[in-house]
């Protein structure tokens, strides 16, 4: 939450500075006016209807754009140490987000999370979107836990909703520099202007040059480099008071050497490697490479949307979306000098969205009715160019591995949200979601030793498969929430959520089963102490079955079904403000889970076969984190200045159902220190900063690679120290 509290900024738990209705220049007198007497009175739209933030029945966490700006969050992964429960990875340029310990390990193309991701209402599917949607924001709201009936598909874990800025009737506009180590130029901006009375347009950018992280030693190139740009244009028409139409369309280019795989250490204790057992080498630092082939990333992501709304009473709402994105990504498998296997993966995709909803309240309650449409398609694969030197055979690159197709998906869903006035201070919830999805797969797969490796061979199949399957649930919720206080508000519910099956593209396997998950929620808000602090608690148990896990076999990935996994949580968030000028905040979360029953091979340890893996830890599943903040605040001359500091621990997150160490981040920290000074009109910034002081390395994502080259351990690591200033205006 941002609150204006006699100029000071403030982030706290779960809110949105979101009013509902009503001209831009109401909304401000009104926030002003309740910022001067305590904590803003904020509102949410995470039941996509405004509600008070503090009488909203999920946990929901939200940060405005000024947030963002002045702790310098430029990406999905700087979110996680600002939300409890969150934990963010990436691998080959795919968002694996996590929330409360459900979250993304499929690293097959045509994949998809289990955190419904939306940029301006429109569900984006695919993974690799997830990380260019991050310039010109006006908020991002995280909602956790399940989301079944309200968001629907792929919302078992919950849905991240970031909301850019809208065309507005006033000329104005805004511009920002900023300039860091690793040769670090960053620029964004947007302008702003009325087309007549009723007409608004907005023009927003976004680019980013920056060096590498490390080098490939072979090549002597940088790697883990950034070169993106990124344009959105906006335009809203209101024809009438309680008419709005809003269009709109993006594009974003990536083209750098970003993304590669790093070597991390030997995933079997009595396999040594391939590549060091020829003589290679590895570098020593392991934000270096060296690789025989250079990493390369390309992508394309683009995509427009149309909205309305038009209030006859009921609230009627439309948002259409058409979304495109391609990448290419090229790698080298085995991390070493020796040339041994070239990893080269592609996907290219398009989605088309379509949702309906009218909302409105009756005497004793409110309601929400709506319908959803869902259709993608999606073509790709994975080509990995194998030396013969990985059969004991004479040096020599061949085609090797290709696994690959097509997937098209169509989804359809109705749903509902009802809720009924028990009494002033009691009221009953009730919701439900009926979705049927129907996916059809063309795959194939070739594994040829034979062929001299080129790009321009054509694949042999030696083995395809056409299937189609269709999969419904409905996803029901209940709840009761009850005021006692004008101060405390309370809420217990019980949801389902529901991940569709699917198909492992590539992997000429039977098609694995949806999951189900329930949840068991109770939480508590409160404002406290005549307004200046303000803290949220919830505590669940989740009820999950059928979780789709992946895992590498030989040379491919297979995904298979986990039986039954129970997770159990704490978490809160807290903001006190002792004076006008001294803010503290704290995000915490306490986590508990296991595998109840899952039984599956380690490829890595074949001589143990098959395991019991009952009571491991899940994926991305810290036990504990704690997010700490304190700031406080200078008047100088006509401004303020404004010093920051945060503190981020984290327990062990395993990477593998396995909860082997070699695929896991230790207990681990992060600190983070922020300079802001901005005139009291707020038209000039500028802001010193500098994120993880200590330049821990850290890993983002780790698995152990296939035997044919010896399981060695490759992943990603989370970004080094970085520091910078930042200056921008705006008009």
């Amino acid at each position: 939450m941002i609150v204006q509290r006699k100029n000071l900024f403030i982030l706290t738990v779960s809110v949105t500075a979101l009013a509902a209705t009503g001209p831009a220049d109401a909304q401000d007198s009104t926030a002003q006016a309740a910022a001067e007497s305590g904590l803003d009175e904020i509102m949410v739209t995470a039941e996509k209807r405004a509600t008070a933030l503090q009488e909203t029945p999920l946990a929901v966490t939200a940060l405005r754009g000024d947030a963002l700006e002045d702790r310098h969050i430029a990406n999905v992964e700087d979110l996680t140490q600002a939300i409890p429960n969150v934990n963010f990875g990436q691998t080959t340029g795919n968002a694996r987000i996590a929330i409360r310990g459900v979250g993304f390990d499929n690293i097959t193309v045509g994949n998809e999370g289990r955190v419904a991701y939306h940029l301006d209402g429109v569900y984006i599917s695919r993974p690799i979107a997830a990380l260019g949607t991050f310039f010109d924001v006006d908020r991002v709201e995280v909602l956790r836990g399940p989301q079944g009936s309200i968001y629907g598909r792929n919302a078992t874990a919950g849905a991240v909703n970031v909301i850019t800025s809208t065309a507005e009737d006033r000329l104005g506009g805004y511009g920002r520099l900023t300039i860091g180590n690793y040769d670090l130029v960053k620029t964004e901006g947007a302008i702003n202007a009325p087309l007549g009375s009723t007409l608004a347009v907005r023009i927003a950018f976004q680019t980013t040059d920056r060096d590498g992280y490390g080098r490939n030693l072979i090549t002597g190139r940088d790697i883990d480099d950034e070169k993106t740009r990124s344009i959105r244009g906006k335009l809203r028409w209101k024809p009438a008071d309680r008419v709005e139409f809003d269009l709109s369309a993006d594009y974003r280019k990536e083209d750098d050497s970003n993304y590669g795989y790093h070597y991390l250490g030997r995933g079997s204790a009595t396999v040594e490697p391939l590549g060091l057992r020829l003589g290679g080498v590895v570098a020593r630092d392991r934000r270096d490479l060296t690789a025989d082939v250079q990493p390369s990333n390309n992508r394309m992501i683009w995509g427009t949307a149309f909205s309305a709304s038009i209030d006859f009473g009921p609230v009627l709402t439309s948002i259409s979306g058409y979304r495109e994105s391609r990448f290419h990504q090229i790698a080298d498998l085995d991390t070493t000098s020796v040339r041994l296997a070239n990893f080269d993966q592609f996907e290219r995709s398009r989605q088309f969205s379509q949702e309906l909803r009218l909302t409105g309240d009756f005497a004793g309650g409110e309601w929400l009715i709506g319908g959803y449409y869902f259709d993608e398609a999606i073509e790709g694969g994975t080509g990995v160019a194998f030396d013969r030197l990985v059969l004991g055979a004479p040096a020599q690159l061949v085609q090797g591995l290709f696994i690959g197709g097509s997937i098209d998906a169509k989804a359809l869903a109705a749903f509902g949200q009802v809720k009924v006035n028990l009494t002033d201070s009691l009221a009953l919830i009730g919701a439900t979601r009926y979705s049927t999805e129907k996916k059809r797969i063309d795959e194939l797969n070739a594994l040829d030793f034979v062929r001299p490796y080129s790009p321009t061979n054509p694949v042999v199949p030696q083995r395809s498969q056409q299937d189609s399957q269709r999969w419904s649930a409905f996803t029901p919720k209940l709840g009761l929430e009850y005021k006692p206080s004008d101060d405390i508000f309370v809420y217990v519910t019980a949801s389902k959520g529901f991940k569709s099956g699917g198909y492992n593209l590539g992997g000429i396997q039977p098609a694995f089963r949806p999951e189900i998950l329930w949840d068991y929620e109770a939480g508590v808000k409160s404002d406290l102490f005549d307004g200046t602090m303000r803290a949220n608690v919830s505590a669940f148990l989740y009820e999950y079955k059928n979780l789709q896990v992946s895992r590498v076999q030989g040379t491919a990935i297979v995904i298979e079904n986990a039986a039954r996994a129970q997770l159990k949580g704490i978490e809160g968030e807290l903001v006190f403000l002792p004076t006008r000028n001294l803010q503290f905040d704290l995000n915490f979360s306490l986590l508990d889970t296991k595998y109840k029953e899952f039984r599956t091979a380690d490829p890595s340890r074949p001589e143990l076969g098959v395991l019991d893996l009952s009571g491991n830890k899940l994926t991305q599943a810290p036990t504990y984190t704690i997010s700490l903040g304190a700031q406080y605040s200078w008047d100088i001359g006509d401004g303020e200045l404004t010093a920051r500091g945060e503190g981020y621990f984290v327990d062990r997150i395993y990477f593998s159902p396995f909860n082997s160490a070699r695929t896991s981040q230790g207990e681990a920290s992060r600190f983070n220190a922020f300079l802001n000074f901005k005139t009291a009109s707020e038209r000039l910034t500028a802001s010193l900063f500098v994120r993880n002081i200590t330049n821990k390395q850290q890993l983002g994502t780790a698995a152990i690679s296939t035997g044919l080259t010896g399981f060695p351990v490759i992943g990603t690591l989370q970004p080094p120290r970085t520091y910078g200033v930042q200056t921008g205006f705006r008009f």
